[in-house]
């Protein structure tokens, strides 16, 4: 969840679902075409240095600035049937690490494995 205020770089990160506009994102939905948008930004998954089978795992997720043309690392996200969202170019899952109930905890990506910090309420 980034702040009410949303800008480029803000982690996104773990909190108890309350309603709030901080939890409220646009165009998440199985289109791969439509980002996944909160406060005008995009959710982003930034690679990281080191060999490309693992530059991706453990990657924060954090608001970016859109891009187009789509589907670029901002816009290609999925929701899969049992709730995980997936990046599509990474092929790795938004995770809470640690199934962390903890209040500001960063999300990252990681396998796709269905664990109970993978799985998302959407709706």
């Amino acid at each position: 969840m980034p702040s009410s205020t949303p800008a480029v770089g803000a982690a996104v990160d773990v909190a108890a679902c309350d309603g709030s506009a901080e939890q409220l994102w646009g165009d998440f939905s199985m289109d791969t075409l439509k980002p996944a948008t909160h406060g005008g930004l995009c959710l982003a998954a930034l690679a990281q240095a080191g060999p490309a089978s693992l530059r991706w795992v453990g990657s924060p997720v954090e608001l970016e600035t859109c891009r187009v043309p789509f589907p670029t690392i901002e816009e290609g996200w999925s929701i899969l049937p049992d709730g995980q969202i997936m990046n599509n170019t990474a092929n790795l899952c938004l995770d809470d690490p640690g199934d962390s109930t903890a209040n500001g905890t960063q999300l990252v990506l990681e396998d796709c494995y269905g664990e109970a910090g993978e799985i998302w309420a959407v709706g």
